[in-house]
């Protein structure tokens, strides 16, 4: 899918329009000459951010300094008071997509109105067919839109700097052709649910089932020698009859014990998560906070962004998790006290029956006897009923982790397709990266296990660290372009286009180099960048390729 049209009206007013084209589209500055004229500072990189914004982002980054956070009160006033509204079109051969985001309200995508979390999951399957939550269409955007530091900076990871390996797995993979998405979904709720078994588990450190089995079977033993205790004593058939019904009575209590028990081990289980959450509040994951921020963000722009607040949010969060779980916690606790009326009623009885036995002449003994079996009977039920929770934690583990590994044999099964994504790009990676600066690089990816998990870690070979920052960004660019000229030779009709700022670093011939081979492409490459440091490049190209033309006195928004 290729971009086709880009707009900006206000009351109804075209205030910008940027047609593109295929291959290469320069956005530049138009200077004077002057000393005081500069093409900085003009709405190059608006551009930019005004895709992005289309493309779900919260806009927060059109009035807002990235580096000191401080607000352009100018365009804030021009986007929140002047009706302005983002245009973005773009095709394929089979469809077409138009997206209309008014600033502060809600997208609407080919005339539908959608919340934020509809409308990326609509350009998710428009863009890329995404199906599932991961990678999301916001994470999978950031790599065609290189507009910020971190995107421009690194050619592999272009989300987040505290995202970790493990999130960016899913989005190579799927950028290479595992299409399997279900599969790789399946294969993180496994995870989840084998981390939260071993979470369980880890309650009973400790604990040997063995030793416990030995010790009931020594209660065992002592259960047997009381009862055959018990059958010796010569009573009448009235003590006979009570002594029976104690019997029945104590096996009555026992069996609520074992329920206490039970109930006991899930309300410490409980417990332990809340603990665990609570601490979590203190240790905030910066990345997935910023995710959350803007997706808040996107729903409400003009809320009063401060990371005292974001914290508030995440402590919500976690906040209601803890109440969801304390919702647990309050029915087993109102379980076990209604569990303890009735241990406390059999109790009674078990008074009343003795009493009565006493009084009915039998042996001060016989009463010992039975108070013995009771506690043994008690300690049983205790032992096997920890033994019972453990064998059942371990064999979900068993058996979660048997389906982890079917899953993974069978990703390892997608791995080729893959490999052949992977050959066929790096033929034209190597080839850039060497017309550029006479290194080949290739991409490749390290797979190993971790904690029973199949990890691909994404990998640029030859890239020898360290290089200068004009060479960092040619890499990139050669990487984006690799990729625009595989997709195109696929003939896919997902998105087929990337987005760059701020290339002056790399030198005059290279950029020539770089912008010959993206005019050639079937794709479309969007470069912002200062005019004056383009004298080494043809004025042809530069005059065919331009789509925008911006300067001190026609600034993006033209505004003053």
């Amino acid at each position: 899918m290729f971009l086709s049209r880009f707009r900006i009206t206000s009351h109804g007013t075209v205030v910008r329009e940027v047609t593109f084209r295929k291959g290469l589209n320069l956005v530049l500055d138009v200077t004077s000459g002057a000393q005081t004229d500069s093409g900085n500072n003009v709405g190059k990189t608006t551009l930019l951010r005004s895709i992005d914004y289309c493309f779900g982002s919260s806009g927060e980054d059109l009035y807002k300094d990235p580096e000191f956070r401080t607000t352009n009160e100018v365009i804030y006033r021009f986007l929140t008071e002047g009706n302005v509204v983002f245009e973005l079109e773009a095709e394929s051969p089979t469809r077409k997509l138009n997206i209309a985001r008014p600033f502060g309200e809600p997208p609407i995508v080919n005339g539908e109105v959608l919340s934020a979390k509809a409308a990326n999951e609509k350009l998710g399957y428009e863009l890329f067919r995404l199906n599932e939550q991961k990678p999301s269409f916001r994470q999978l955007i950031k790599k065609f839109i290189r507009a910020d530091a971190q995107q421009i900076s690194n050619t592999l990871k272009f989300l987040h700097p505290t995202t970790s390996t493990e999130d960016y797995e899913p989005a190579w993979l799927f950028l290479f052709g595992f299409d399997d998405q279900k599969l790789l979904q399946n294969r993180r709720d496994l995870q989840r649910k084998i981390k939260e078994t071993s979470n369980q588990l880890s309650g009973f450190k400790g604990v040997s089932t063995n030793s416990l089995r030995q010790m009931v079977a020594v209660i065992d033993r002592d259960l047997a020698e009381k009862q055959k205790q018990l059958a010796s004593f010569e009573v009448g058939p009235a003590v006979r009859d009570e002594i029976d019904q104690l019997g029945h009575l104590r096996e009555s209590i026992t069996e609520l014990g074992l329920q206490v028990a039970h109930l006991q081990l899930q309300l410490n289980g409980s417990e332990r998560t809340i603990q665990s959450l609570k601490a979590a509040a203190t240790n905030i994951d910066t990345g997935r906070l910023e995710e959350l921020y803007k997706a808040a963000d996107r729903e409400l722009p003009r809320l009063a962004h401060r990371f005292s607040e974001l914290q508030d949010f995440h402590n919500s969060m976690i906040s209601n998790k803890v109440q969801f779980i304390q919702g647990s916690v309050d029915r087993l606790r109102s379980q076990l006290r209604a569990k303890g009326s009735e241990l406390e009623s059999l109790g009674e009885k078990e008074t009343q029956l003795l009493r009565s036995i006493s009084a009915l002449g039998a042996f001060a003994d016989l009463g010992k006897v039975h108070s013995e079996i009771n506690q043994l009977r008690e300690s049983r039920g205790e032992k096997t009923g920890i033994i019972s929770r453990v064998e059942f934690l371990q064999k979900t583990e068993a058996e979660l982790s048997a389906l982890l590994s079917e899953i993974n044999d069978q990703v390892i099964r997608n791995q080729q397709v893959v490999d052949k994504r992977i050959e066929h790009f790096n033929k034209y990676f190597s080839e850039y990266s060497q017309s550029l600066y006479g290194e080949k690089y290739v991409l490749y990816y390290d797979s190993r296990k971790v904690k029973g998990l199949r990890r691909f870690e994404f990998k640029i070979a030859n890239a020898t660290g360290n290089e200068g920052t004009g060479k960092k960004r040619a890499q990139i660019a050669a990487f984006d372009l690799a990729y625009l000229k595989m997709q195109s030779e696929l003939r896919a009709e997902t998105a087929r286009f990337t987005l760059h700022d701020r290339l002056e670093t790399i030198s005059g011939n290279q950029l020539q180099t770089l912008f010959e081979v993206a005019d050639q492409i079937d794709g479309q490459f969007l470069v912002c960048v200062l005019a004056d440091k383009l004298t080494l490049v043809d004025p042809g190209l530069i005059e065919r390729a331009t789509v925008l033309k911006l300067s001190q006195s026609d600034k993006f928004f033209r505004i003053q």
